[in-house]
């Protein structure tokens, strides 16, 4: 009998044998552990971050510019920086990002500020993007999420594309998260 314990947030792995009439090698047997292990529990430990604008009404954004999600939720591994709005990755994987943005509701004379476009970017490149228009007189909220793989020191952030002069709506219903899947 086998029993193999994950220890949370550290790389300990405890093997323990009841019986020497184990079926396996255990050269073999260690290097399956080994490679659970690997997938299950990264050096650097849970890599997750969650990250809202928690301010009301903002104005005036312009296409290219990084959507600042100033207060940090989560930022488990580090990796989110709340005054940049960039997250940098610290661990090879597969990500998962998700970025919700409010728009503010607008007149029949701010039609097009109420209009917010958004991206999740990788590396200056646009992987996704969401949009909101708050053109009826109603606030609207757009999403996206995308499955991202990532290499150490990739960068991942949120930015405002196709329009200038935009409104954006925080009161924590503008947020942007990510979470590693799968180490690589």
């Amino acid at each position: 009998m086998v029993i193999v314990m994950f220890v949370r947030d550290t790389t300990v792995i405890s093997i323990l044998r009841a019986n020497q009439c184990c079926p396996f090698d255990n050269i073999f047997l260690i290097s399956v552990v080994e490679k659970i292990a690997k997938r299950l529990v990264t050096d650097g430990g849970a890599v997750a971050f969650h990250a809202t604008v928690d301010g009301r009404l903002s104005s005036n954004h312009q296409a290219g510019e990084t959507v600042v999600f100033e207060t940090v939720k989560l930022n488990l591994g580090g990796g989110y920086d709340g005054t940049t709005g960039v997250f940098t990755c610290p661990t090879d994987g597969v990500y998962i990002f998700s970025t919700s943005i409010m728009t503010y509701h607008g007149t029949q004379t701010d039609v097009e500020k109420t209009r917010v476009h958004t991206a999740i970017m990788k590396n200056g490149e646009e992987i996704a993007s969401a949009f909101a228009s708050g053109g009826s007189g109603e606030m609207e909220q757009g999403s996206v999420s995308a499955a991202i793989e990532l290499v150490r020191g990739d960068e991942v952030e949120v930015k405002f594309q196709r329009r200038n002069n935009m409104l954006m709506w925080g009161d924590k219903l503008t947020s942007f998260m990510g979470v590693l899947v799968t180490p690589l």
